[in-house]
Formats: structure tokens, C-alpha cells, sequence
């Protein structure tokens, strides 16, 4: 079943390949120097002249290629990292679970929306749907449009988690100028498809107000599945590369074995910054329990990383200790500046 294929992109890529996202509302093209600008220019260009140099100096380039480039682009890349403040990993988590280990420690209070839809016709002869819940809003104080998807909330989350297999996402995606076809958990790729217009129409309406502004998606569980699903949609579509944080994260992406190292390159494409966190003892990590499928960026964790039967069969308490600091200093430290030490994939 073809989920959703690729829909009109309202940014294309031009100017020497910078997306037109960046230009979302600020269009301008710089094409005058300033005095400065011609002083700086001057004293890079016999800098490289004085270090005999068969090519123009890096930073040459760069103040080269800044006379095409407009404002916005040029600003987020001045400041990197910098700009985007990462809040620490148990925040997240705490929040999008809406603290169901009963910390006391949220810092947003997550007001989930729920949408139900069925997709069988036994289920809609017999009044039986499915639900999957979201939360989209933006931050101020860090500039950021944080998207939340809500954990395995009933029982009819559990059929689609267990009883629902793999299906088509896209018919083809021209990546590396090949065809790759991506498939996707069945039930899961259900439950965005159900969410995603309205998920594409928040996201635009922040963004046309806020268009300097991070995307964050956040999921715990079952919404680490609709969390990759969303951070692969809104970077096809829109361009846009989101910083995407997930714990219990499960597997919602199945590739082949002819496709699967560019499945692995596709991914890494998609995102700024990825941490799929699962706990090397969480059970519920490795579902679906099929060859093939896979998450964008799987970071292990935990206080003891040597996999145990006993350790496996106790799902509940590897699943929902992410409220541990201690768990993640070895990716990131203390710092919540941004991710300067970036997790490891494995």
C-alpha cells in the first residue's frame, strides 16, 4: 500500500544547491558590497596571493560564495551549533511520556491531540479504530518547533504494534540517481499517515511565523516509530533537517539485503543531529523481531551494555529509566549547549 508519495516541494534547491527553505521569507540576495565587505574581500584575496597558493584560500571561498547566498543561510551557518540549545536527554523524555515514571520533573506539560482512523473494513463495520496522538509547538525562549508522538496508548496501539507487518512507503525515492524503495512497518506507517497532513500544516504555520526556527521531533516508544516516519517526511518534502531524539526507540524502517547500506547512507541525510536511544536490555527495542528492519540511528545505552536473558525478559524497567542522566553523559557530557560530542551510532 502506497502510504503517501512525494507531494510539490514549495522549496526547490537553487543558487549553487542551497535549499530554498532558507529563503522562506527573507529572499533578499546580497549583490552590493559595503565598505567593509570590499576591505575584507581585498585582504583575504592578497592573503592567498601572499601564501602562493595555487587555489583560493577556505575562507576565500566561503566569503565568495556568501555574495549568493542569502541572509538567513548565511546567519545559521555562522552560528552553527551554537544557536540551537539542546535541552539534557531526560527533559525529552520526561515530557513526551507526560512523566509516567513520576518523576515530578516536567518542564512542559505535553497536551496530546488525538486523531482516530481505521483501515480495514472489518474495523469500520465493526466501530473499531486505531488512534495516534501528537503534540506540535514552539518554544520561544530556544526558537525551536518541537513536535511530540504519544507512546503505545491502548490496546489497539498493541495490534498495530504486534499483528501488523511491513508495507510499501513509497513506491521509488531517486537517491544517489538510483531508485530506492523504503518500506516501513505497517501498522506504524498507518499511524502517520493518519496525522501527517495535519503534522505538515502545523509545522508550516509555525514555521511561516518562526522561519529561523529549529525543528525538534521527540518520541518515546511507539512515538520513537512515528518520530522517524515524521523526520523522514518533513526532510523529503520541505528540505527541512531536524534534530531528532528518541528512547525505547523500535524499528519502523525494514530495508533488503540489496538495499541496505544505502538505506544506512539515505538516513544519514535526514537529520542535523539523531539519537535513536535504546537500552541494550530493552526487549521492546528490538521489535518488530524480523530481519531487516532497522531505525535511522540506534545509540546504545545503558549502565551495564552486556546483554542478559534475565535482563531482556524484564522489558519494563530497561524501557522506561530514561529519566538518568548517567545514561547519556558518555554521548553528550554535561554540556546542553548542543551536541558537541555527538552520540555513536550502533
Amino acid at each position: 500500500m502506497k502510504l503517501f508519495g512525494p507531494v510539490e516541494r514549495p522549496w526547490s534547491t537553487e543558487g549553487g544547491g542551497i535549499p530554498r527553505y532558507f529563503l522562506y521569507q527573507e529572499r533578499i540576495w546580497q549583490t552590493r558590497f559595503s565598505v567593509f565587505s570590499a576591505a575584507a574581500f581585498y585582504m583575504l584575496y592578497n592573503q592567498n596571493r601572499s601564501n602562493k597558493s595555487d587555489l583560493p584560500g577556505r575562507r576565500w571561498i566561503f566569503f565568495h560564495h556568501s555574495l549568493r547566498m542569502p541572509k538567513t543561510y548565511m546567519r545559521k551557518i555562522e552560528d552553527g551549533n551554537m544557536k540551537y540549545q539542546r535541552l539534557p536527554f531526560e527533559e525529552y523524555f520526561i515530557n513526551t511520556s507526560e512523566d509516567y515514571t513520576h518523576t515530578g520533573r516536567v518542564t512542559y506539560p505535553v497536551k496530546y491531540t488525538a486523531v482516530k482512523y481505521n483501515t480495514t473494513i472489518l474495523g469500520k463495520l465493526l466501530g473499531i479504530a486505531h488512534e495516534v496522538n501528537y503534540e506540535i509547538h514552539y518554544e520561544p525562549e530556544r526558537d525551536v518547533i518541537q513536535i511530540h508522538f504519544q507512546c503505545t496508548h491502548d490496546k489497539t496501539d498493541w495490534i498495530a504494534n504486534i499483528f501488523e507487518s511491513s508495507s510499501r512507503y513509497y513506491d521509488a525515492i531517486d537517491f544517489e540517481g538510483k531508485r530506492l524503495q523504503i518500506r516501513v512497518h505497517h501498522g506504524w506507517g498507518n499511524m502517520y499517515l493518519a496525522v501527517k497532513r495535519l503534522i505538515r500544516e502545523k509545522w508550516e504555520e509555525l514555521h511561516e511565523a518562526h522561519p529561523d526556527a529549529y525543528t525538534e521531533i521527540i518520541g518515546w516508544s511507539l512515538g520513537s516509530a512515528v518520530a522517524c516516519l515524521c523526520c523522514q517526511d518533513l526532510n523529503y518534502n520541505f528540505g527541512v533537517k531536524p534534530y531528532l531524539y528518541t528512547f525505547g526507540s523500535v524499528r519502523p524502517f525494514r530495508s533488503t539485503p540489496l538495499n541496505r547500506k544505502r538505506m544506512r547512507r539515505y538516513f544519514e541525510t535526514l537529520y542535523t543531529d539523531c539519537a535513536n536511544f535504546a537500552d541494550v536490555n530493552d526487549l521492546i527495542s528490538y521489535l518488530p523481531p524480523f530481519s531487516g528492519f532497522t531505525m535511522i540511528k540506534r545509540v546504545n545505552i545503558g549502565t551495564n551494555l552486556k546483554r542478559s536473558f534475565f535482563r531482556l525478559i524484564d522489558p519494563l524497567r530497561y524501557h522506561t529509566h530514561y529519566d538518568q542522566p548517567e545514561l547519556y553523559r558518555k554521548y553528550a557530557g554535561n554540556d546542553t549547549e548542543g551536541p558537541d560530542n555527538k552520540p555513536q551510532a550502533v
